[in-house]
């Protein structure tokens, strides 16, 4: 007698697609069922005329932090990802006390002065058990701080090995790094049994060209995608790419977002790096002129682009160069972005964790660009992979934690802000018409989301991930 049957949909995973039943005893994959072959359970969900894939991940998420105020708490951003299917998250925490003006300047610089990690993400681990509706990992926001650095093994052993280096950005943001600390960094993780993660741009040659556009006049949206090239994020790919292989630590590239990054990209992987990559929709959706339109609402970085990157980002998608699609959701309320003196001062960042898994449905499979199979490799099978929970996560292989999202292909909808649950209160894709939605999702064997409500269930699970 199983707990629970999965009955009559089509299983989708990254190797092929077949109608059978899921069995599922306490919490977890108990067996695939044949059609034909009978059994029986305490409960019984009809799947027919629907794809079920394994409970899909985010792995790129912003929450509130002592260093960035945003919209989203650990709960909000879970409660919103649950509601778009997602049954895990890998969220980003700044490892910073808070952060300090910089006399002379609009910046406020991260703020690490004596942090020490075992005490500072004990307590954030254990808000994210309490309060998260969906299970959870957490990624590292380092800090050009060599105390915080010496302190990578100690973060390893909690269970956090994903270290992000945010390179992007003014260097009088705080998170600049040169190469000689950074490569002391990738020295730490590479030894621990960690992996570095990139926000790609350079962020010195950003913060002159700002500086100059800033003291020209009024800063707006074209200045802001005029600071940010793509030959910026293949520039950076390059450098800390050969970084990496020097000091043998495994590379992952978040939200790559440019063809000339993409160029960098073809290059490490044909000769062999030991590189991630990962895009998201509104790379593959949306573009500059969004960014013109709808203005601080979409500044983001890197910044929107054209539609020939999008369909470059596509192409290396259909071609296995991208690896992962997740959502980057930086959540401000629409107030503080419409609120900013100019674009300069609005925060970078926008909402996406629940519109991810529609829109690479919809957008994606439903539209012809890649098959669901494709997608499972994307947002389940491969972050699982590469934050070693495969095959506990993204497969339904027996013994695999019981999370599922059931996908109805024909179902169509209208995405509006006012209908989605972060506190952002708004989305770059008012409006849009989207084929496919997420239906019905179990995690740990127990219904987490129906039609459009959330059930109650089973405590969340911190994922403490194993050293590569």
């Amino acid at each position: 007698m199983y707990d629970l049957l999965v009955t009559g949909g089509t299983l989708a995973t990254g190797n092929g697609s077949r109608t059978a039943s899921l069995a599922i005893k306490d919490g977890r994959i108990a067996a695939v069922i044949e059609p034909g072959k009978q059994a029986e359970a305490s409960d019984t969900i009809d799947a027919a005329g629907k794809l079920v894939i394994p409970g899909a991940i985010d792995a790129h998420v912003h929450v509130y932090t002592p260093y960035s105020p945003a919209a989203d708490t650990i709960e909000t951003a879970s409660i919103a990802a649950a509601h778009g299917g997602l049954t895990a998250m890998f969220f980003f925490i700044g490892a910073a006390r808070g952060t300090k003006q910089i006399p002379g300047t609009i910046y406020r610089a991260v703020d690490a002065s004596g942090l020490k990690l075992d005490e500072f993400f004990p307590p954030i681990i254990s808000e994210g058990q309490k309060t998260s509706k969906i299970d959870f990992g957490i990624h590292c926001l380092t800090p050009p701080d060599r105390g915080v650095i010496d302190q990578i093994p100690a973060a390893v052993k909690l269970g956090i090995r994903s270290f992000k280096f945010m390179l992007g950005y003014h260097p009088a943001r705080g998170w600049g790094f040169d190469d000689r600390l950074l490569k002391i960094a990738l020295e730490k993780i590479a030894g621990s049994g960690g992996i570095a993660m990139f926000h790609c741009e350079n962020g010195t040659a950003i913060g002159e060209t700002e500086d100059r556009l800033y003291r020209q006049g009024k800063y707006d949206a074209d200045h802001f995608l005029e600071s940010r090239p793509g030959t910026s994020e293949a520039e950076t790919i390059r450098r800390v790419a050969g970084l990496c292989r020097q000091t043998r630590c495994p590379m992952y590239i978040v939200h790559l977002s440019s063809k000339e990054g993409l160029d960098e990209v073809k290059r490490a992987r044909d000769a062999g790096w030991d590189v991630t990559v990962e895009t998201c929709p509104q790379y593959l959706l949306l573009t500059d002129d969004d960014t013109r339109r709808q203005k601080a609402l979409l500044k983001m970085a890197p910044p929107l682009r054209t539609p020939a990157d999008n369909e470059a980002l596509w192409e290396g998608i259909r071609k296995g160069y991208i690896d992962i699609a997740a959502s980057d959701h930086a959540p401000w309320e629409l107030s503080k972005k419409l609120q900013a003196k100019d674009f300069m001062e609005a925060p970078f960042g926008a909402p996406g964790v629940e519109t991810i898994l529609p829109l690479m449905y919809s957008e994606g499979v439903s539209e012809g660009r890649i098959t669901i199979n494709r997608l499972v490799q994307l947002m389940c099978e491969n972050p699982a992979k590469r934050f070693g929970l495969y095959p506990r996560k993204g497969s339904f292989d027996i013994g695999a934690d019981a999370d599922l999202t059931i996908i109805d292909p024909e179902a169509k909808w209208t995405i509006r802000g006012t209908d989605l649950h972060s506190r952002a209160g708004y989305t770059g894709y008012e409006g849009w018409s989207v084929t496919g939605k997420p239906v019905i999702s179990l995690r740990q064997g127990r219904v987490l989301l129906r039609g459009s409500r959330l059930q109650s269930g089973n405590p969340a699970v911190f994922l403490t991930t194993k050293p590569l």
